[in-house]
């Protein structure tokens, strides 16, 4: 997988497991051990790809608790925490949850939105959810219809209404659905938001992210959009 995404000009990915097999595997310190160990085995390869640590998590009430104790791996340790929500059901509490982690100083990074079942049929709970301080992290295969058409028009529809903030390769494997690779889905983007949009996207919010800073919206573009028809109806 980082021989391919180091192909594919990406210079530096977070690791992100899943949040309940860091913890079952031994918490942030197995976490960084296996980290260094692979570190040090993408030099003797001279594959030059920059790692940093995070995690992917539920949504989930007890996640407040694991994150204030700090248990809970963060994005390369900042104020962002990747979560996702189930794919199918809207849980009840998940504005409850990004209160309780906004208001104890956690900025949640919503995974794939455009992938949820509810999200794509309701888009004024994406917009709540911005609105809540939400960031709002696109798959770059949804672009390229990887996850079906629901995926690809709403990941497109967010991109126009200004309410994505990254995009990302949600990489599980060095080949299939999910690959590490950005290229493709970057250039559809582009066509959406243009060049200054793009680069927001895959270059100035990452890396504010990692570094602590606060992110930057896309501008609204001034169009018709499928949710705005849809809302009217």
């Amino acid at each position: 997988m980082a021989r391919v995404a180091a192909m594919d000009g990406i210079t530096g990915t977070v690791v992100t497991p899943h949040g309940d097999a860091v913890e079952a595997a031994g918490g942030k310190d197995e976490l960084d051990r296996r980290l260094n160990a692979l570190r040090a085995e993408l030099v003797r390869a001279g594959v030059k790809l920059q790692l940093m640590a995070g995690a992917e998590h539920k949504l989930r009430p007890e996640l407040v608790e694991s994150l204030t104790d700090g248990r809970a791996p963060r994005l390369n340790g900042s104020r962002y925490v990747l979560v996702e929500l189930d794919f199918v059901n809207y849980a009840p509490y998940t504005e409850e949850v990004v209160f309780q982690l906004r208001l104890r100083g956690f900025t949640p990074v919503l995974a794939h939105p455009e992938r949820q079942e509810v999200l794509q049929r309701d888009p004024m709970r994406v917009r709540g959810l911005a609105e809540q301080g939400v960031v709002l992290q696109l798959t770059a295969g949804s672009l390229e219809g990887a996850f079906g058409e629901g995926a690809r028009r709403a990941a497109e529809t967010m991109l126009k209404e200004g309410l994505a903030h990254l995009l990302a390769s949600d990489a599980h494997g060095a080949t299939g659905s999910r690959p590490p690779v950005m290229s493709h889905g970057a250039t559809l983007a582009r066509k959406l938001v243009g060049d200054k949009g793009v680069e927001l996207l895959v270059h100035e919010n990452p890396a504010a992210i990692l570094e602590d800073r606060g992110v930057v919206s896309l501008e609204r573009r001034p169009s018709r959009s499928f949710w705005a028809i849809r809302r009217r109806r």
